[in-house]
């Protein structure tokens, strides 16, 4: 039958002998053994509760950041395909196969637009002009 200590590596069982030679230097330390033992295991149970809620945190840390992390990477992908469709649609409208000389284009198209708007208005007001010196006369 094995006993407790030869589970312990050559370096536990030193500090073992230690510890224990430390608390037990007089016959009447025997006395106290029980104390010793209760208080021994009373910390080997402590510290088994801390390693098990130690264990439990990083579990849920690790969960967190995978989540976040396949968040981000879901996000990234949504822009990544609203990206591409908007330079679709871009070279589509501009005709053009680079998107930075696409959107040139398409700024170029946007100005032409706004020429003519501004040039449909100006019309408009001369006709209303010429129509208020028609009523003048």
């Amino acid at each position: 039958m094995a006993t407790p200590t030869s589970a312990l590596s050559p370096h536990e069982r030193t500090r073992v002998e230690d510890y224990l030679n430390d608390k037990i230097q007089v016959s009447a330390d025997f006395e106290s053994l029980d104390s010793l033992l209760t208080s021994l295991r009373s910390q080997h149970e402590l510290q088994r509760k801390q390693l098990a809620e130690a264990q439990e945190a990083l579990s849920k840390a690790t969960k967190a950041s995978s989540d976040h992390a396949e968040a981000t990477r879901k996000r990234a992908e949504a822009f990544n395909e609203q990206q591409a469709d908007i330079d679709r649609r871009l070279k589509a409208l501009t005709g053009s196969d680079a998107s930075d000389e696409a959107a040139k284009r398409f700024e170029a198209s946007i100005e032409k637009l706004r020429r003519l708007e501004l040039s449909k208005g100006y019309v408009s007001l001369l006709k209303e002009a010429e129509e208020l010196r028609y009523l003048k006369l």
